[in-house]
C-alpha cells in the first residue's frame, strides 16, 4: 500500500496550483478594477450632476480659470458639502487662509479609486481626478468647452453642439513625484502663435516622450484652485497622452485625460451621462467631441 507521493506526483501537484493561481490573480485584479471603475464613474456622475444644478440655480456655470477659485468649489453645496462651502472667504484668493486650510481636505467625490494602485500617491490632500474641460486649445480656439473664464460665464444655451455632445468633466493621474509621464507636466519651447499650434503639438509628443524633466506634482495638486494643471484637462492631445506648457505658458498648454484603467478615461458629457472613451480615439473626433459651438457632427468613437 502507497503512504505518500512520489517526488514527480508533488511537482505535478505543485505545477497545477500554480498554474492555477496564475489565471486566478489576473481574475481577481479584473474584477477588482471593474468596482473601482464603477465606483469612479458614480462619482463623476455626482460631479457632473452638480454642475448642471448649478446651472439651474444661477442660470450659468461655475466660473473658473485664471487661478481663482475652482468650479469643484463651487459646487459644493450639490454634493452635500455646504458646511465646507460656507467656510470659504470668496472675496480672498485660493491661496489665502482660511481658504488654502480649506483646499487641503481631500473630499472623497473628487478621487477615483483606481488612481494610486500602481503608483505612491504621498502627499495627496487637496487633490483631484476629476477635471473640466475648458476647450480644444486656448492657442486657436480661445475657451471652446464648458468652462470659460472668470469674466465670461457661460450656460446651457451656449453649449449649441448639444449637451449629449460636449464633454465636461474626465480625469487625470494625480502629480505625486511619479516618475509615470501622464503625472508630470512638461515644457515645450514657445510654439503660441496661432500657426504654430500643429509646432507645439509635435514639440509636447516629443519631450513627452523623451521623459526628461517635468514638474511631477502639479496635476490635479489642488481641487479648490482654478487652474490649468490643477482642475482642467483640455482636447489638445488624445487621452493619456501627456502635460506640457507652452513656453512657460500655462494657458497655450496641453493637458491631456489619463487614467489607469486599460486603455481608455471616463468622460462626462453635458448632460451627465459617462462613457468610456478609448485612448486610441481619433484626434479629430476627440477635438470635436471638446468644443461647445463647432458644429461637428461626431457620429462613431
Amino acid at each position: 500500500m502507497r503512504k505518500g507521493f512520489t517526488l514527480v506526483e508533488l511537482l505535478v501537484v505543485i505545477a497545477v496550483i500554480a498554474i492555477l493561481i496564475g489565471l486566478l490573480v489576473p481574475a481577481v485584479q479584473m474584477v477588482r478594477e471593474t468596482a473601482r471603475r464603477s465606483d469612479c464613474t458614480n462619482r463623476m456622475r455626482q460631479v457632473s450632476i452638480a454642475v448642471q444644478s448649478y446651472e439651474s440655480a444661477h442660470s450659468q456655470y461655475p466660473k473658473g480659470l485664471n487661478f481663482g477659485h475652482s468650479f469643484l468649489t463651487r459646487v459644493l453645496p450639490y454634493i452635500e458639502e455646504n458646511n465646507l462651502h460656507s467656510q470659504f472667504r470668496f472675496d480672498l484668493s485660493p491661496w489665502q487662509d482660511p481658504n488654502l486650510q480649506l483646499g487641503m481636505l481631500q473630499i472623497s467625490d473628487f478621487v477615483c479609486p483606481s488612481d494610486g494602485e500602481n503608483d505612491s500617491l504621498s502627499g495627496r490632500n487637496g487633490a483631484t481626478n476629476y477635471l473640466g474641460n475648458p476647450g480644444t486649445g486656448y492657442q486657436v480656439n480661445g475657451y471652446d468647452g464648458f468652462f470659460e473664464n472668470n469674466d465670461t460665464p457661460i450656460g446651457n444655451s451656449d453649449i449649441r453642439d448639444g449637451l449629449s455632445n460636449t464633454t465636461m468633466i474626465s480625469e487625470c493621474l494625480v502629480g505625486s513625484g511619479s516618475t509615470k509621464k501622464q503625472r508630470r507636466v512638461f515644457d515645450t519651447p514657445p510654439f503660441q502663435a496661432p500657426n504654430e499650434f500643429d509646432l507645439f503639438v509635435q514639440a509636447c509628443e516629443q519631450v513627452i516622450s523623451n521623459g526628461v524633466g517635468g514638474s511631477p506634482w502639479l496635476r490635479g495638486r489642488g481641487w479648490s484652485i482654478s487652474g490649468d494643471y490643477y482642475t482642467f484637462f483640455n482636447h489638445v492631445l488624445p487621452p493619456n497622452s501627456g502635460n506640457c506648457t507652452n513656453g512657460g505658458s500655462t494657458k497655450y498648454g496641453a493637458y491631456s485625460a489619463a487614467s489607469f484603467h486599460p486603455s481608455g478615461v471616463n468622460v462626462s458629457f453635458g448632460d451627465a451621462h459617462v462613457e468610456f472613451i478609448a485612448s486610441g480615439i481619433d484626434i479629430i473626433a476627440w477635438r470635436a467631441l471638446g468644443s461647445r459651438n463647432g458644429s461637428e457632427v461626431v457620429s462613431d468613437y
